[in-house]
């Protein structure tokens, strides 16, 4: 057809999205817990079902409303029950075994990504002996990493010893903060694995969040390419030693792996709705509407290895969202729902907090010329 397509907003483009999941609801099939990457790359009744929830919880921001609707709430906590009782649940087993392409009972549903799909664009170049080497890009802020429990500069882990199929941590640090191996692991003759010398490639990168000082295979202190001991730092500075994201050197930021090599999982898959997000979706509901989410964010706290907290309000729930699914796409989504997206944070410029032009993105050139009803975003 050359008929030129409407345009919704508001409530219109809410109520066509809703229906439109609704259908999809009602059709698609439905697929119980722990089926394998391969059964989560197909839409389901669950992945649709989660969807819903995830729109409704953010109605209210939509609709440009103060406070979320209870009667929204309500129907974000029983679509989620819907969800859990098709087997789907929190996992007990180490937090980044979750994103390896095994059977789990969190994963509702992945896109499938191949091997062009690097992995590497956050580690030095030196990091691993995997042909392609890194980046040496994408890092993270020391006010995020010290949202997590354990050593403000250490973050270490030693993989050759596991309680189970859980890595030993040293400092204290709860899972999902991960951890830098002090050496590689031993080669077990895991199929997911390929040897090197008797060790398990890229087993001596970490998963998580790499700080300090990061290890060879074989033990031996790695280096930059000057020479000097590749060690990521806490805080980005110039060559001056001030506060900078310009002329930094190799070692600066804290870099961020959720898809290691060691098991080249991001070969293969990529977790895109995920039941813990569910779980933390219903308890912002529970919230949302004057419950008390303590008892289902502590449930999460527990199995993730990290200490229980007393009360949950606004900030642990934001917080505990951000520990949970860092490099999960949701960050930006959850801080405009929190109201926290327009504070400022380090490096934001001044002229960018509290610009409300920043809540939507721009319209591409592409689609404003290829249809005439869409008008650019304010401040674009």
């Amino acid at each position: 057809s050359s008929a030129v397509p409407e345009v919704l907003t508001g409530q219109a483009a809410v109520d066509f999205i809703l229906a439109d999941l609704d259908t999809a609801i009602a059709n698609l099939s439905s697929l119980a817990a722990g089926q394998g990457a391969e059964a989560t790359f197909r839409a389901s009744k669950e992945a649709a079902k989660y969807l819903k929830a995830k729109v409704l919880l953010n109605k209210f921001v939509y609709l440009g409303q103060g406070s979320a609707d209870a009667a929204d709430m309500s129907q974000v906590i029983s679509l989620v029950d819907e969800i859990a009782a098709q087997g789907y649940g929190l996992e007990s087993i180490n937090y980044f075994q979750i994103f390896r392409e095994a059977a789990d009972s969190e994963t509702i549903w992945s896109l499938k990504s191949g091997v062009g799909n690097r992995i590497f664009n956050g580690l030095h170049y030196n990091s691993t002996t995997l042909g392609g080497g890194g980046w040496n890009g994408f890092s993270t802020l020391a006010e995020y990493y010290d949202l997590f429990e354990g050593d403000a500069n250490n973050n270490r882990v030693d993989n050759t010893v596991t309680q189970g199929d859980v890595d030993y941590y040293l400092d204290g640090q709860e899972d999902r903060r991960g951890g830098v191996p002090l050496e590689g692991a031993p080669y077990t003759g895991d199929p997911e694995t390929t040897d090197s010398d008797g060790y398990e490639i890229g087993s001596n990168v970490g998963f998580g969040f790499l700080i300090n000082q990061q290890y060879d295979l074989d033990g031996t202190p790695l280096q930059d390419r000057a020479g000097a001991p590749l060690t990521f730092k806490r805080d980005f500075v110039d060559g001056a030693g001030a506060p900078s994201l310009i002329n930094n050197d190799e070692t600066t930021g804290i870099r961020l792996m959720k898809y290691g090599p060691r098991y080249g999982e991001f070969r293969g898959h990529e977790v895109v709705f995920r039941y813990a997000d569910a779980h933390l979706m219903k308890a912002e509901a529970m919230w949302r509407s004057g419950g008390d989410p303590t008892a289902m964010v502590n449930d999460l706290r527990v199995l993730r290895g990290a200490d229980p907290l007393g009360s949950v309000g606004a900030q642990e729930l934001i917080d505990e969202r951000g520990r949970e699914l860092y490099a999960e796409t949701w960050r930006r989504n959850d801080l405009i729902r929190f109201d926290q997206y327009l504070r400022a944070w380090d490096f934001k410029p001044s002229g960018e907090v509290g610009n409300e032009a920043r809540l939507l993105f721009p319209i591409p050139d592409q689609q404003l010329l290829a249809n005439p009803n869409l008008v650019q975003n304010p401040g674009y």
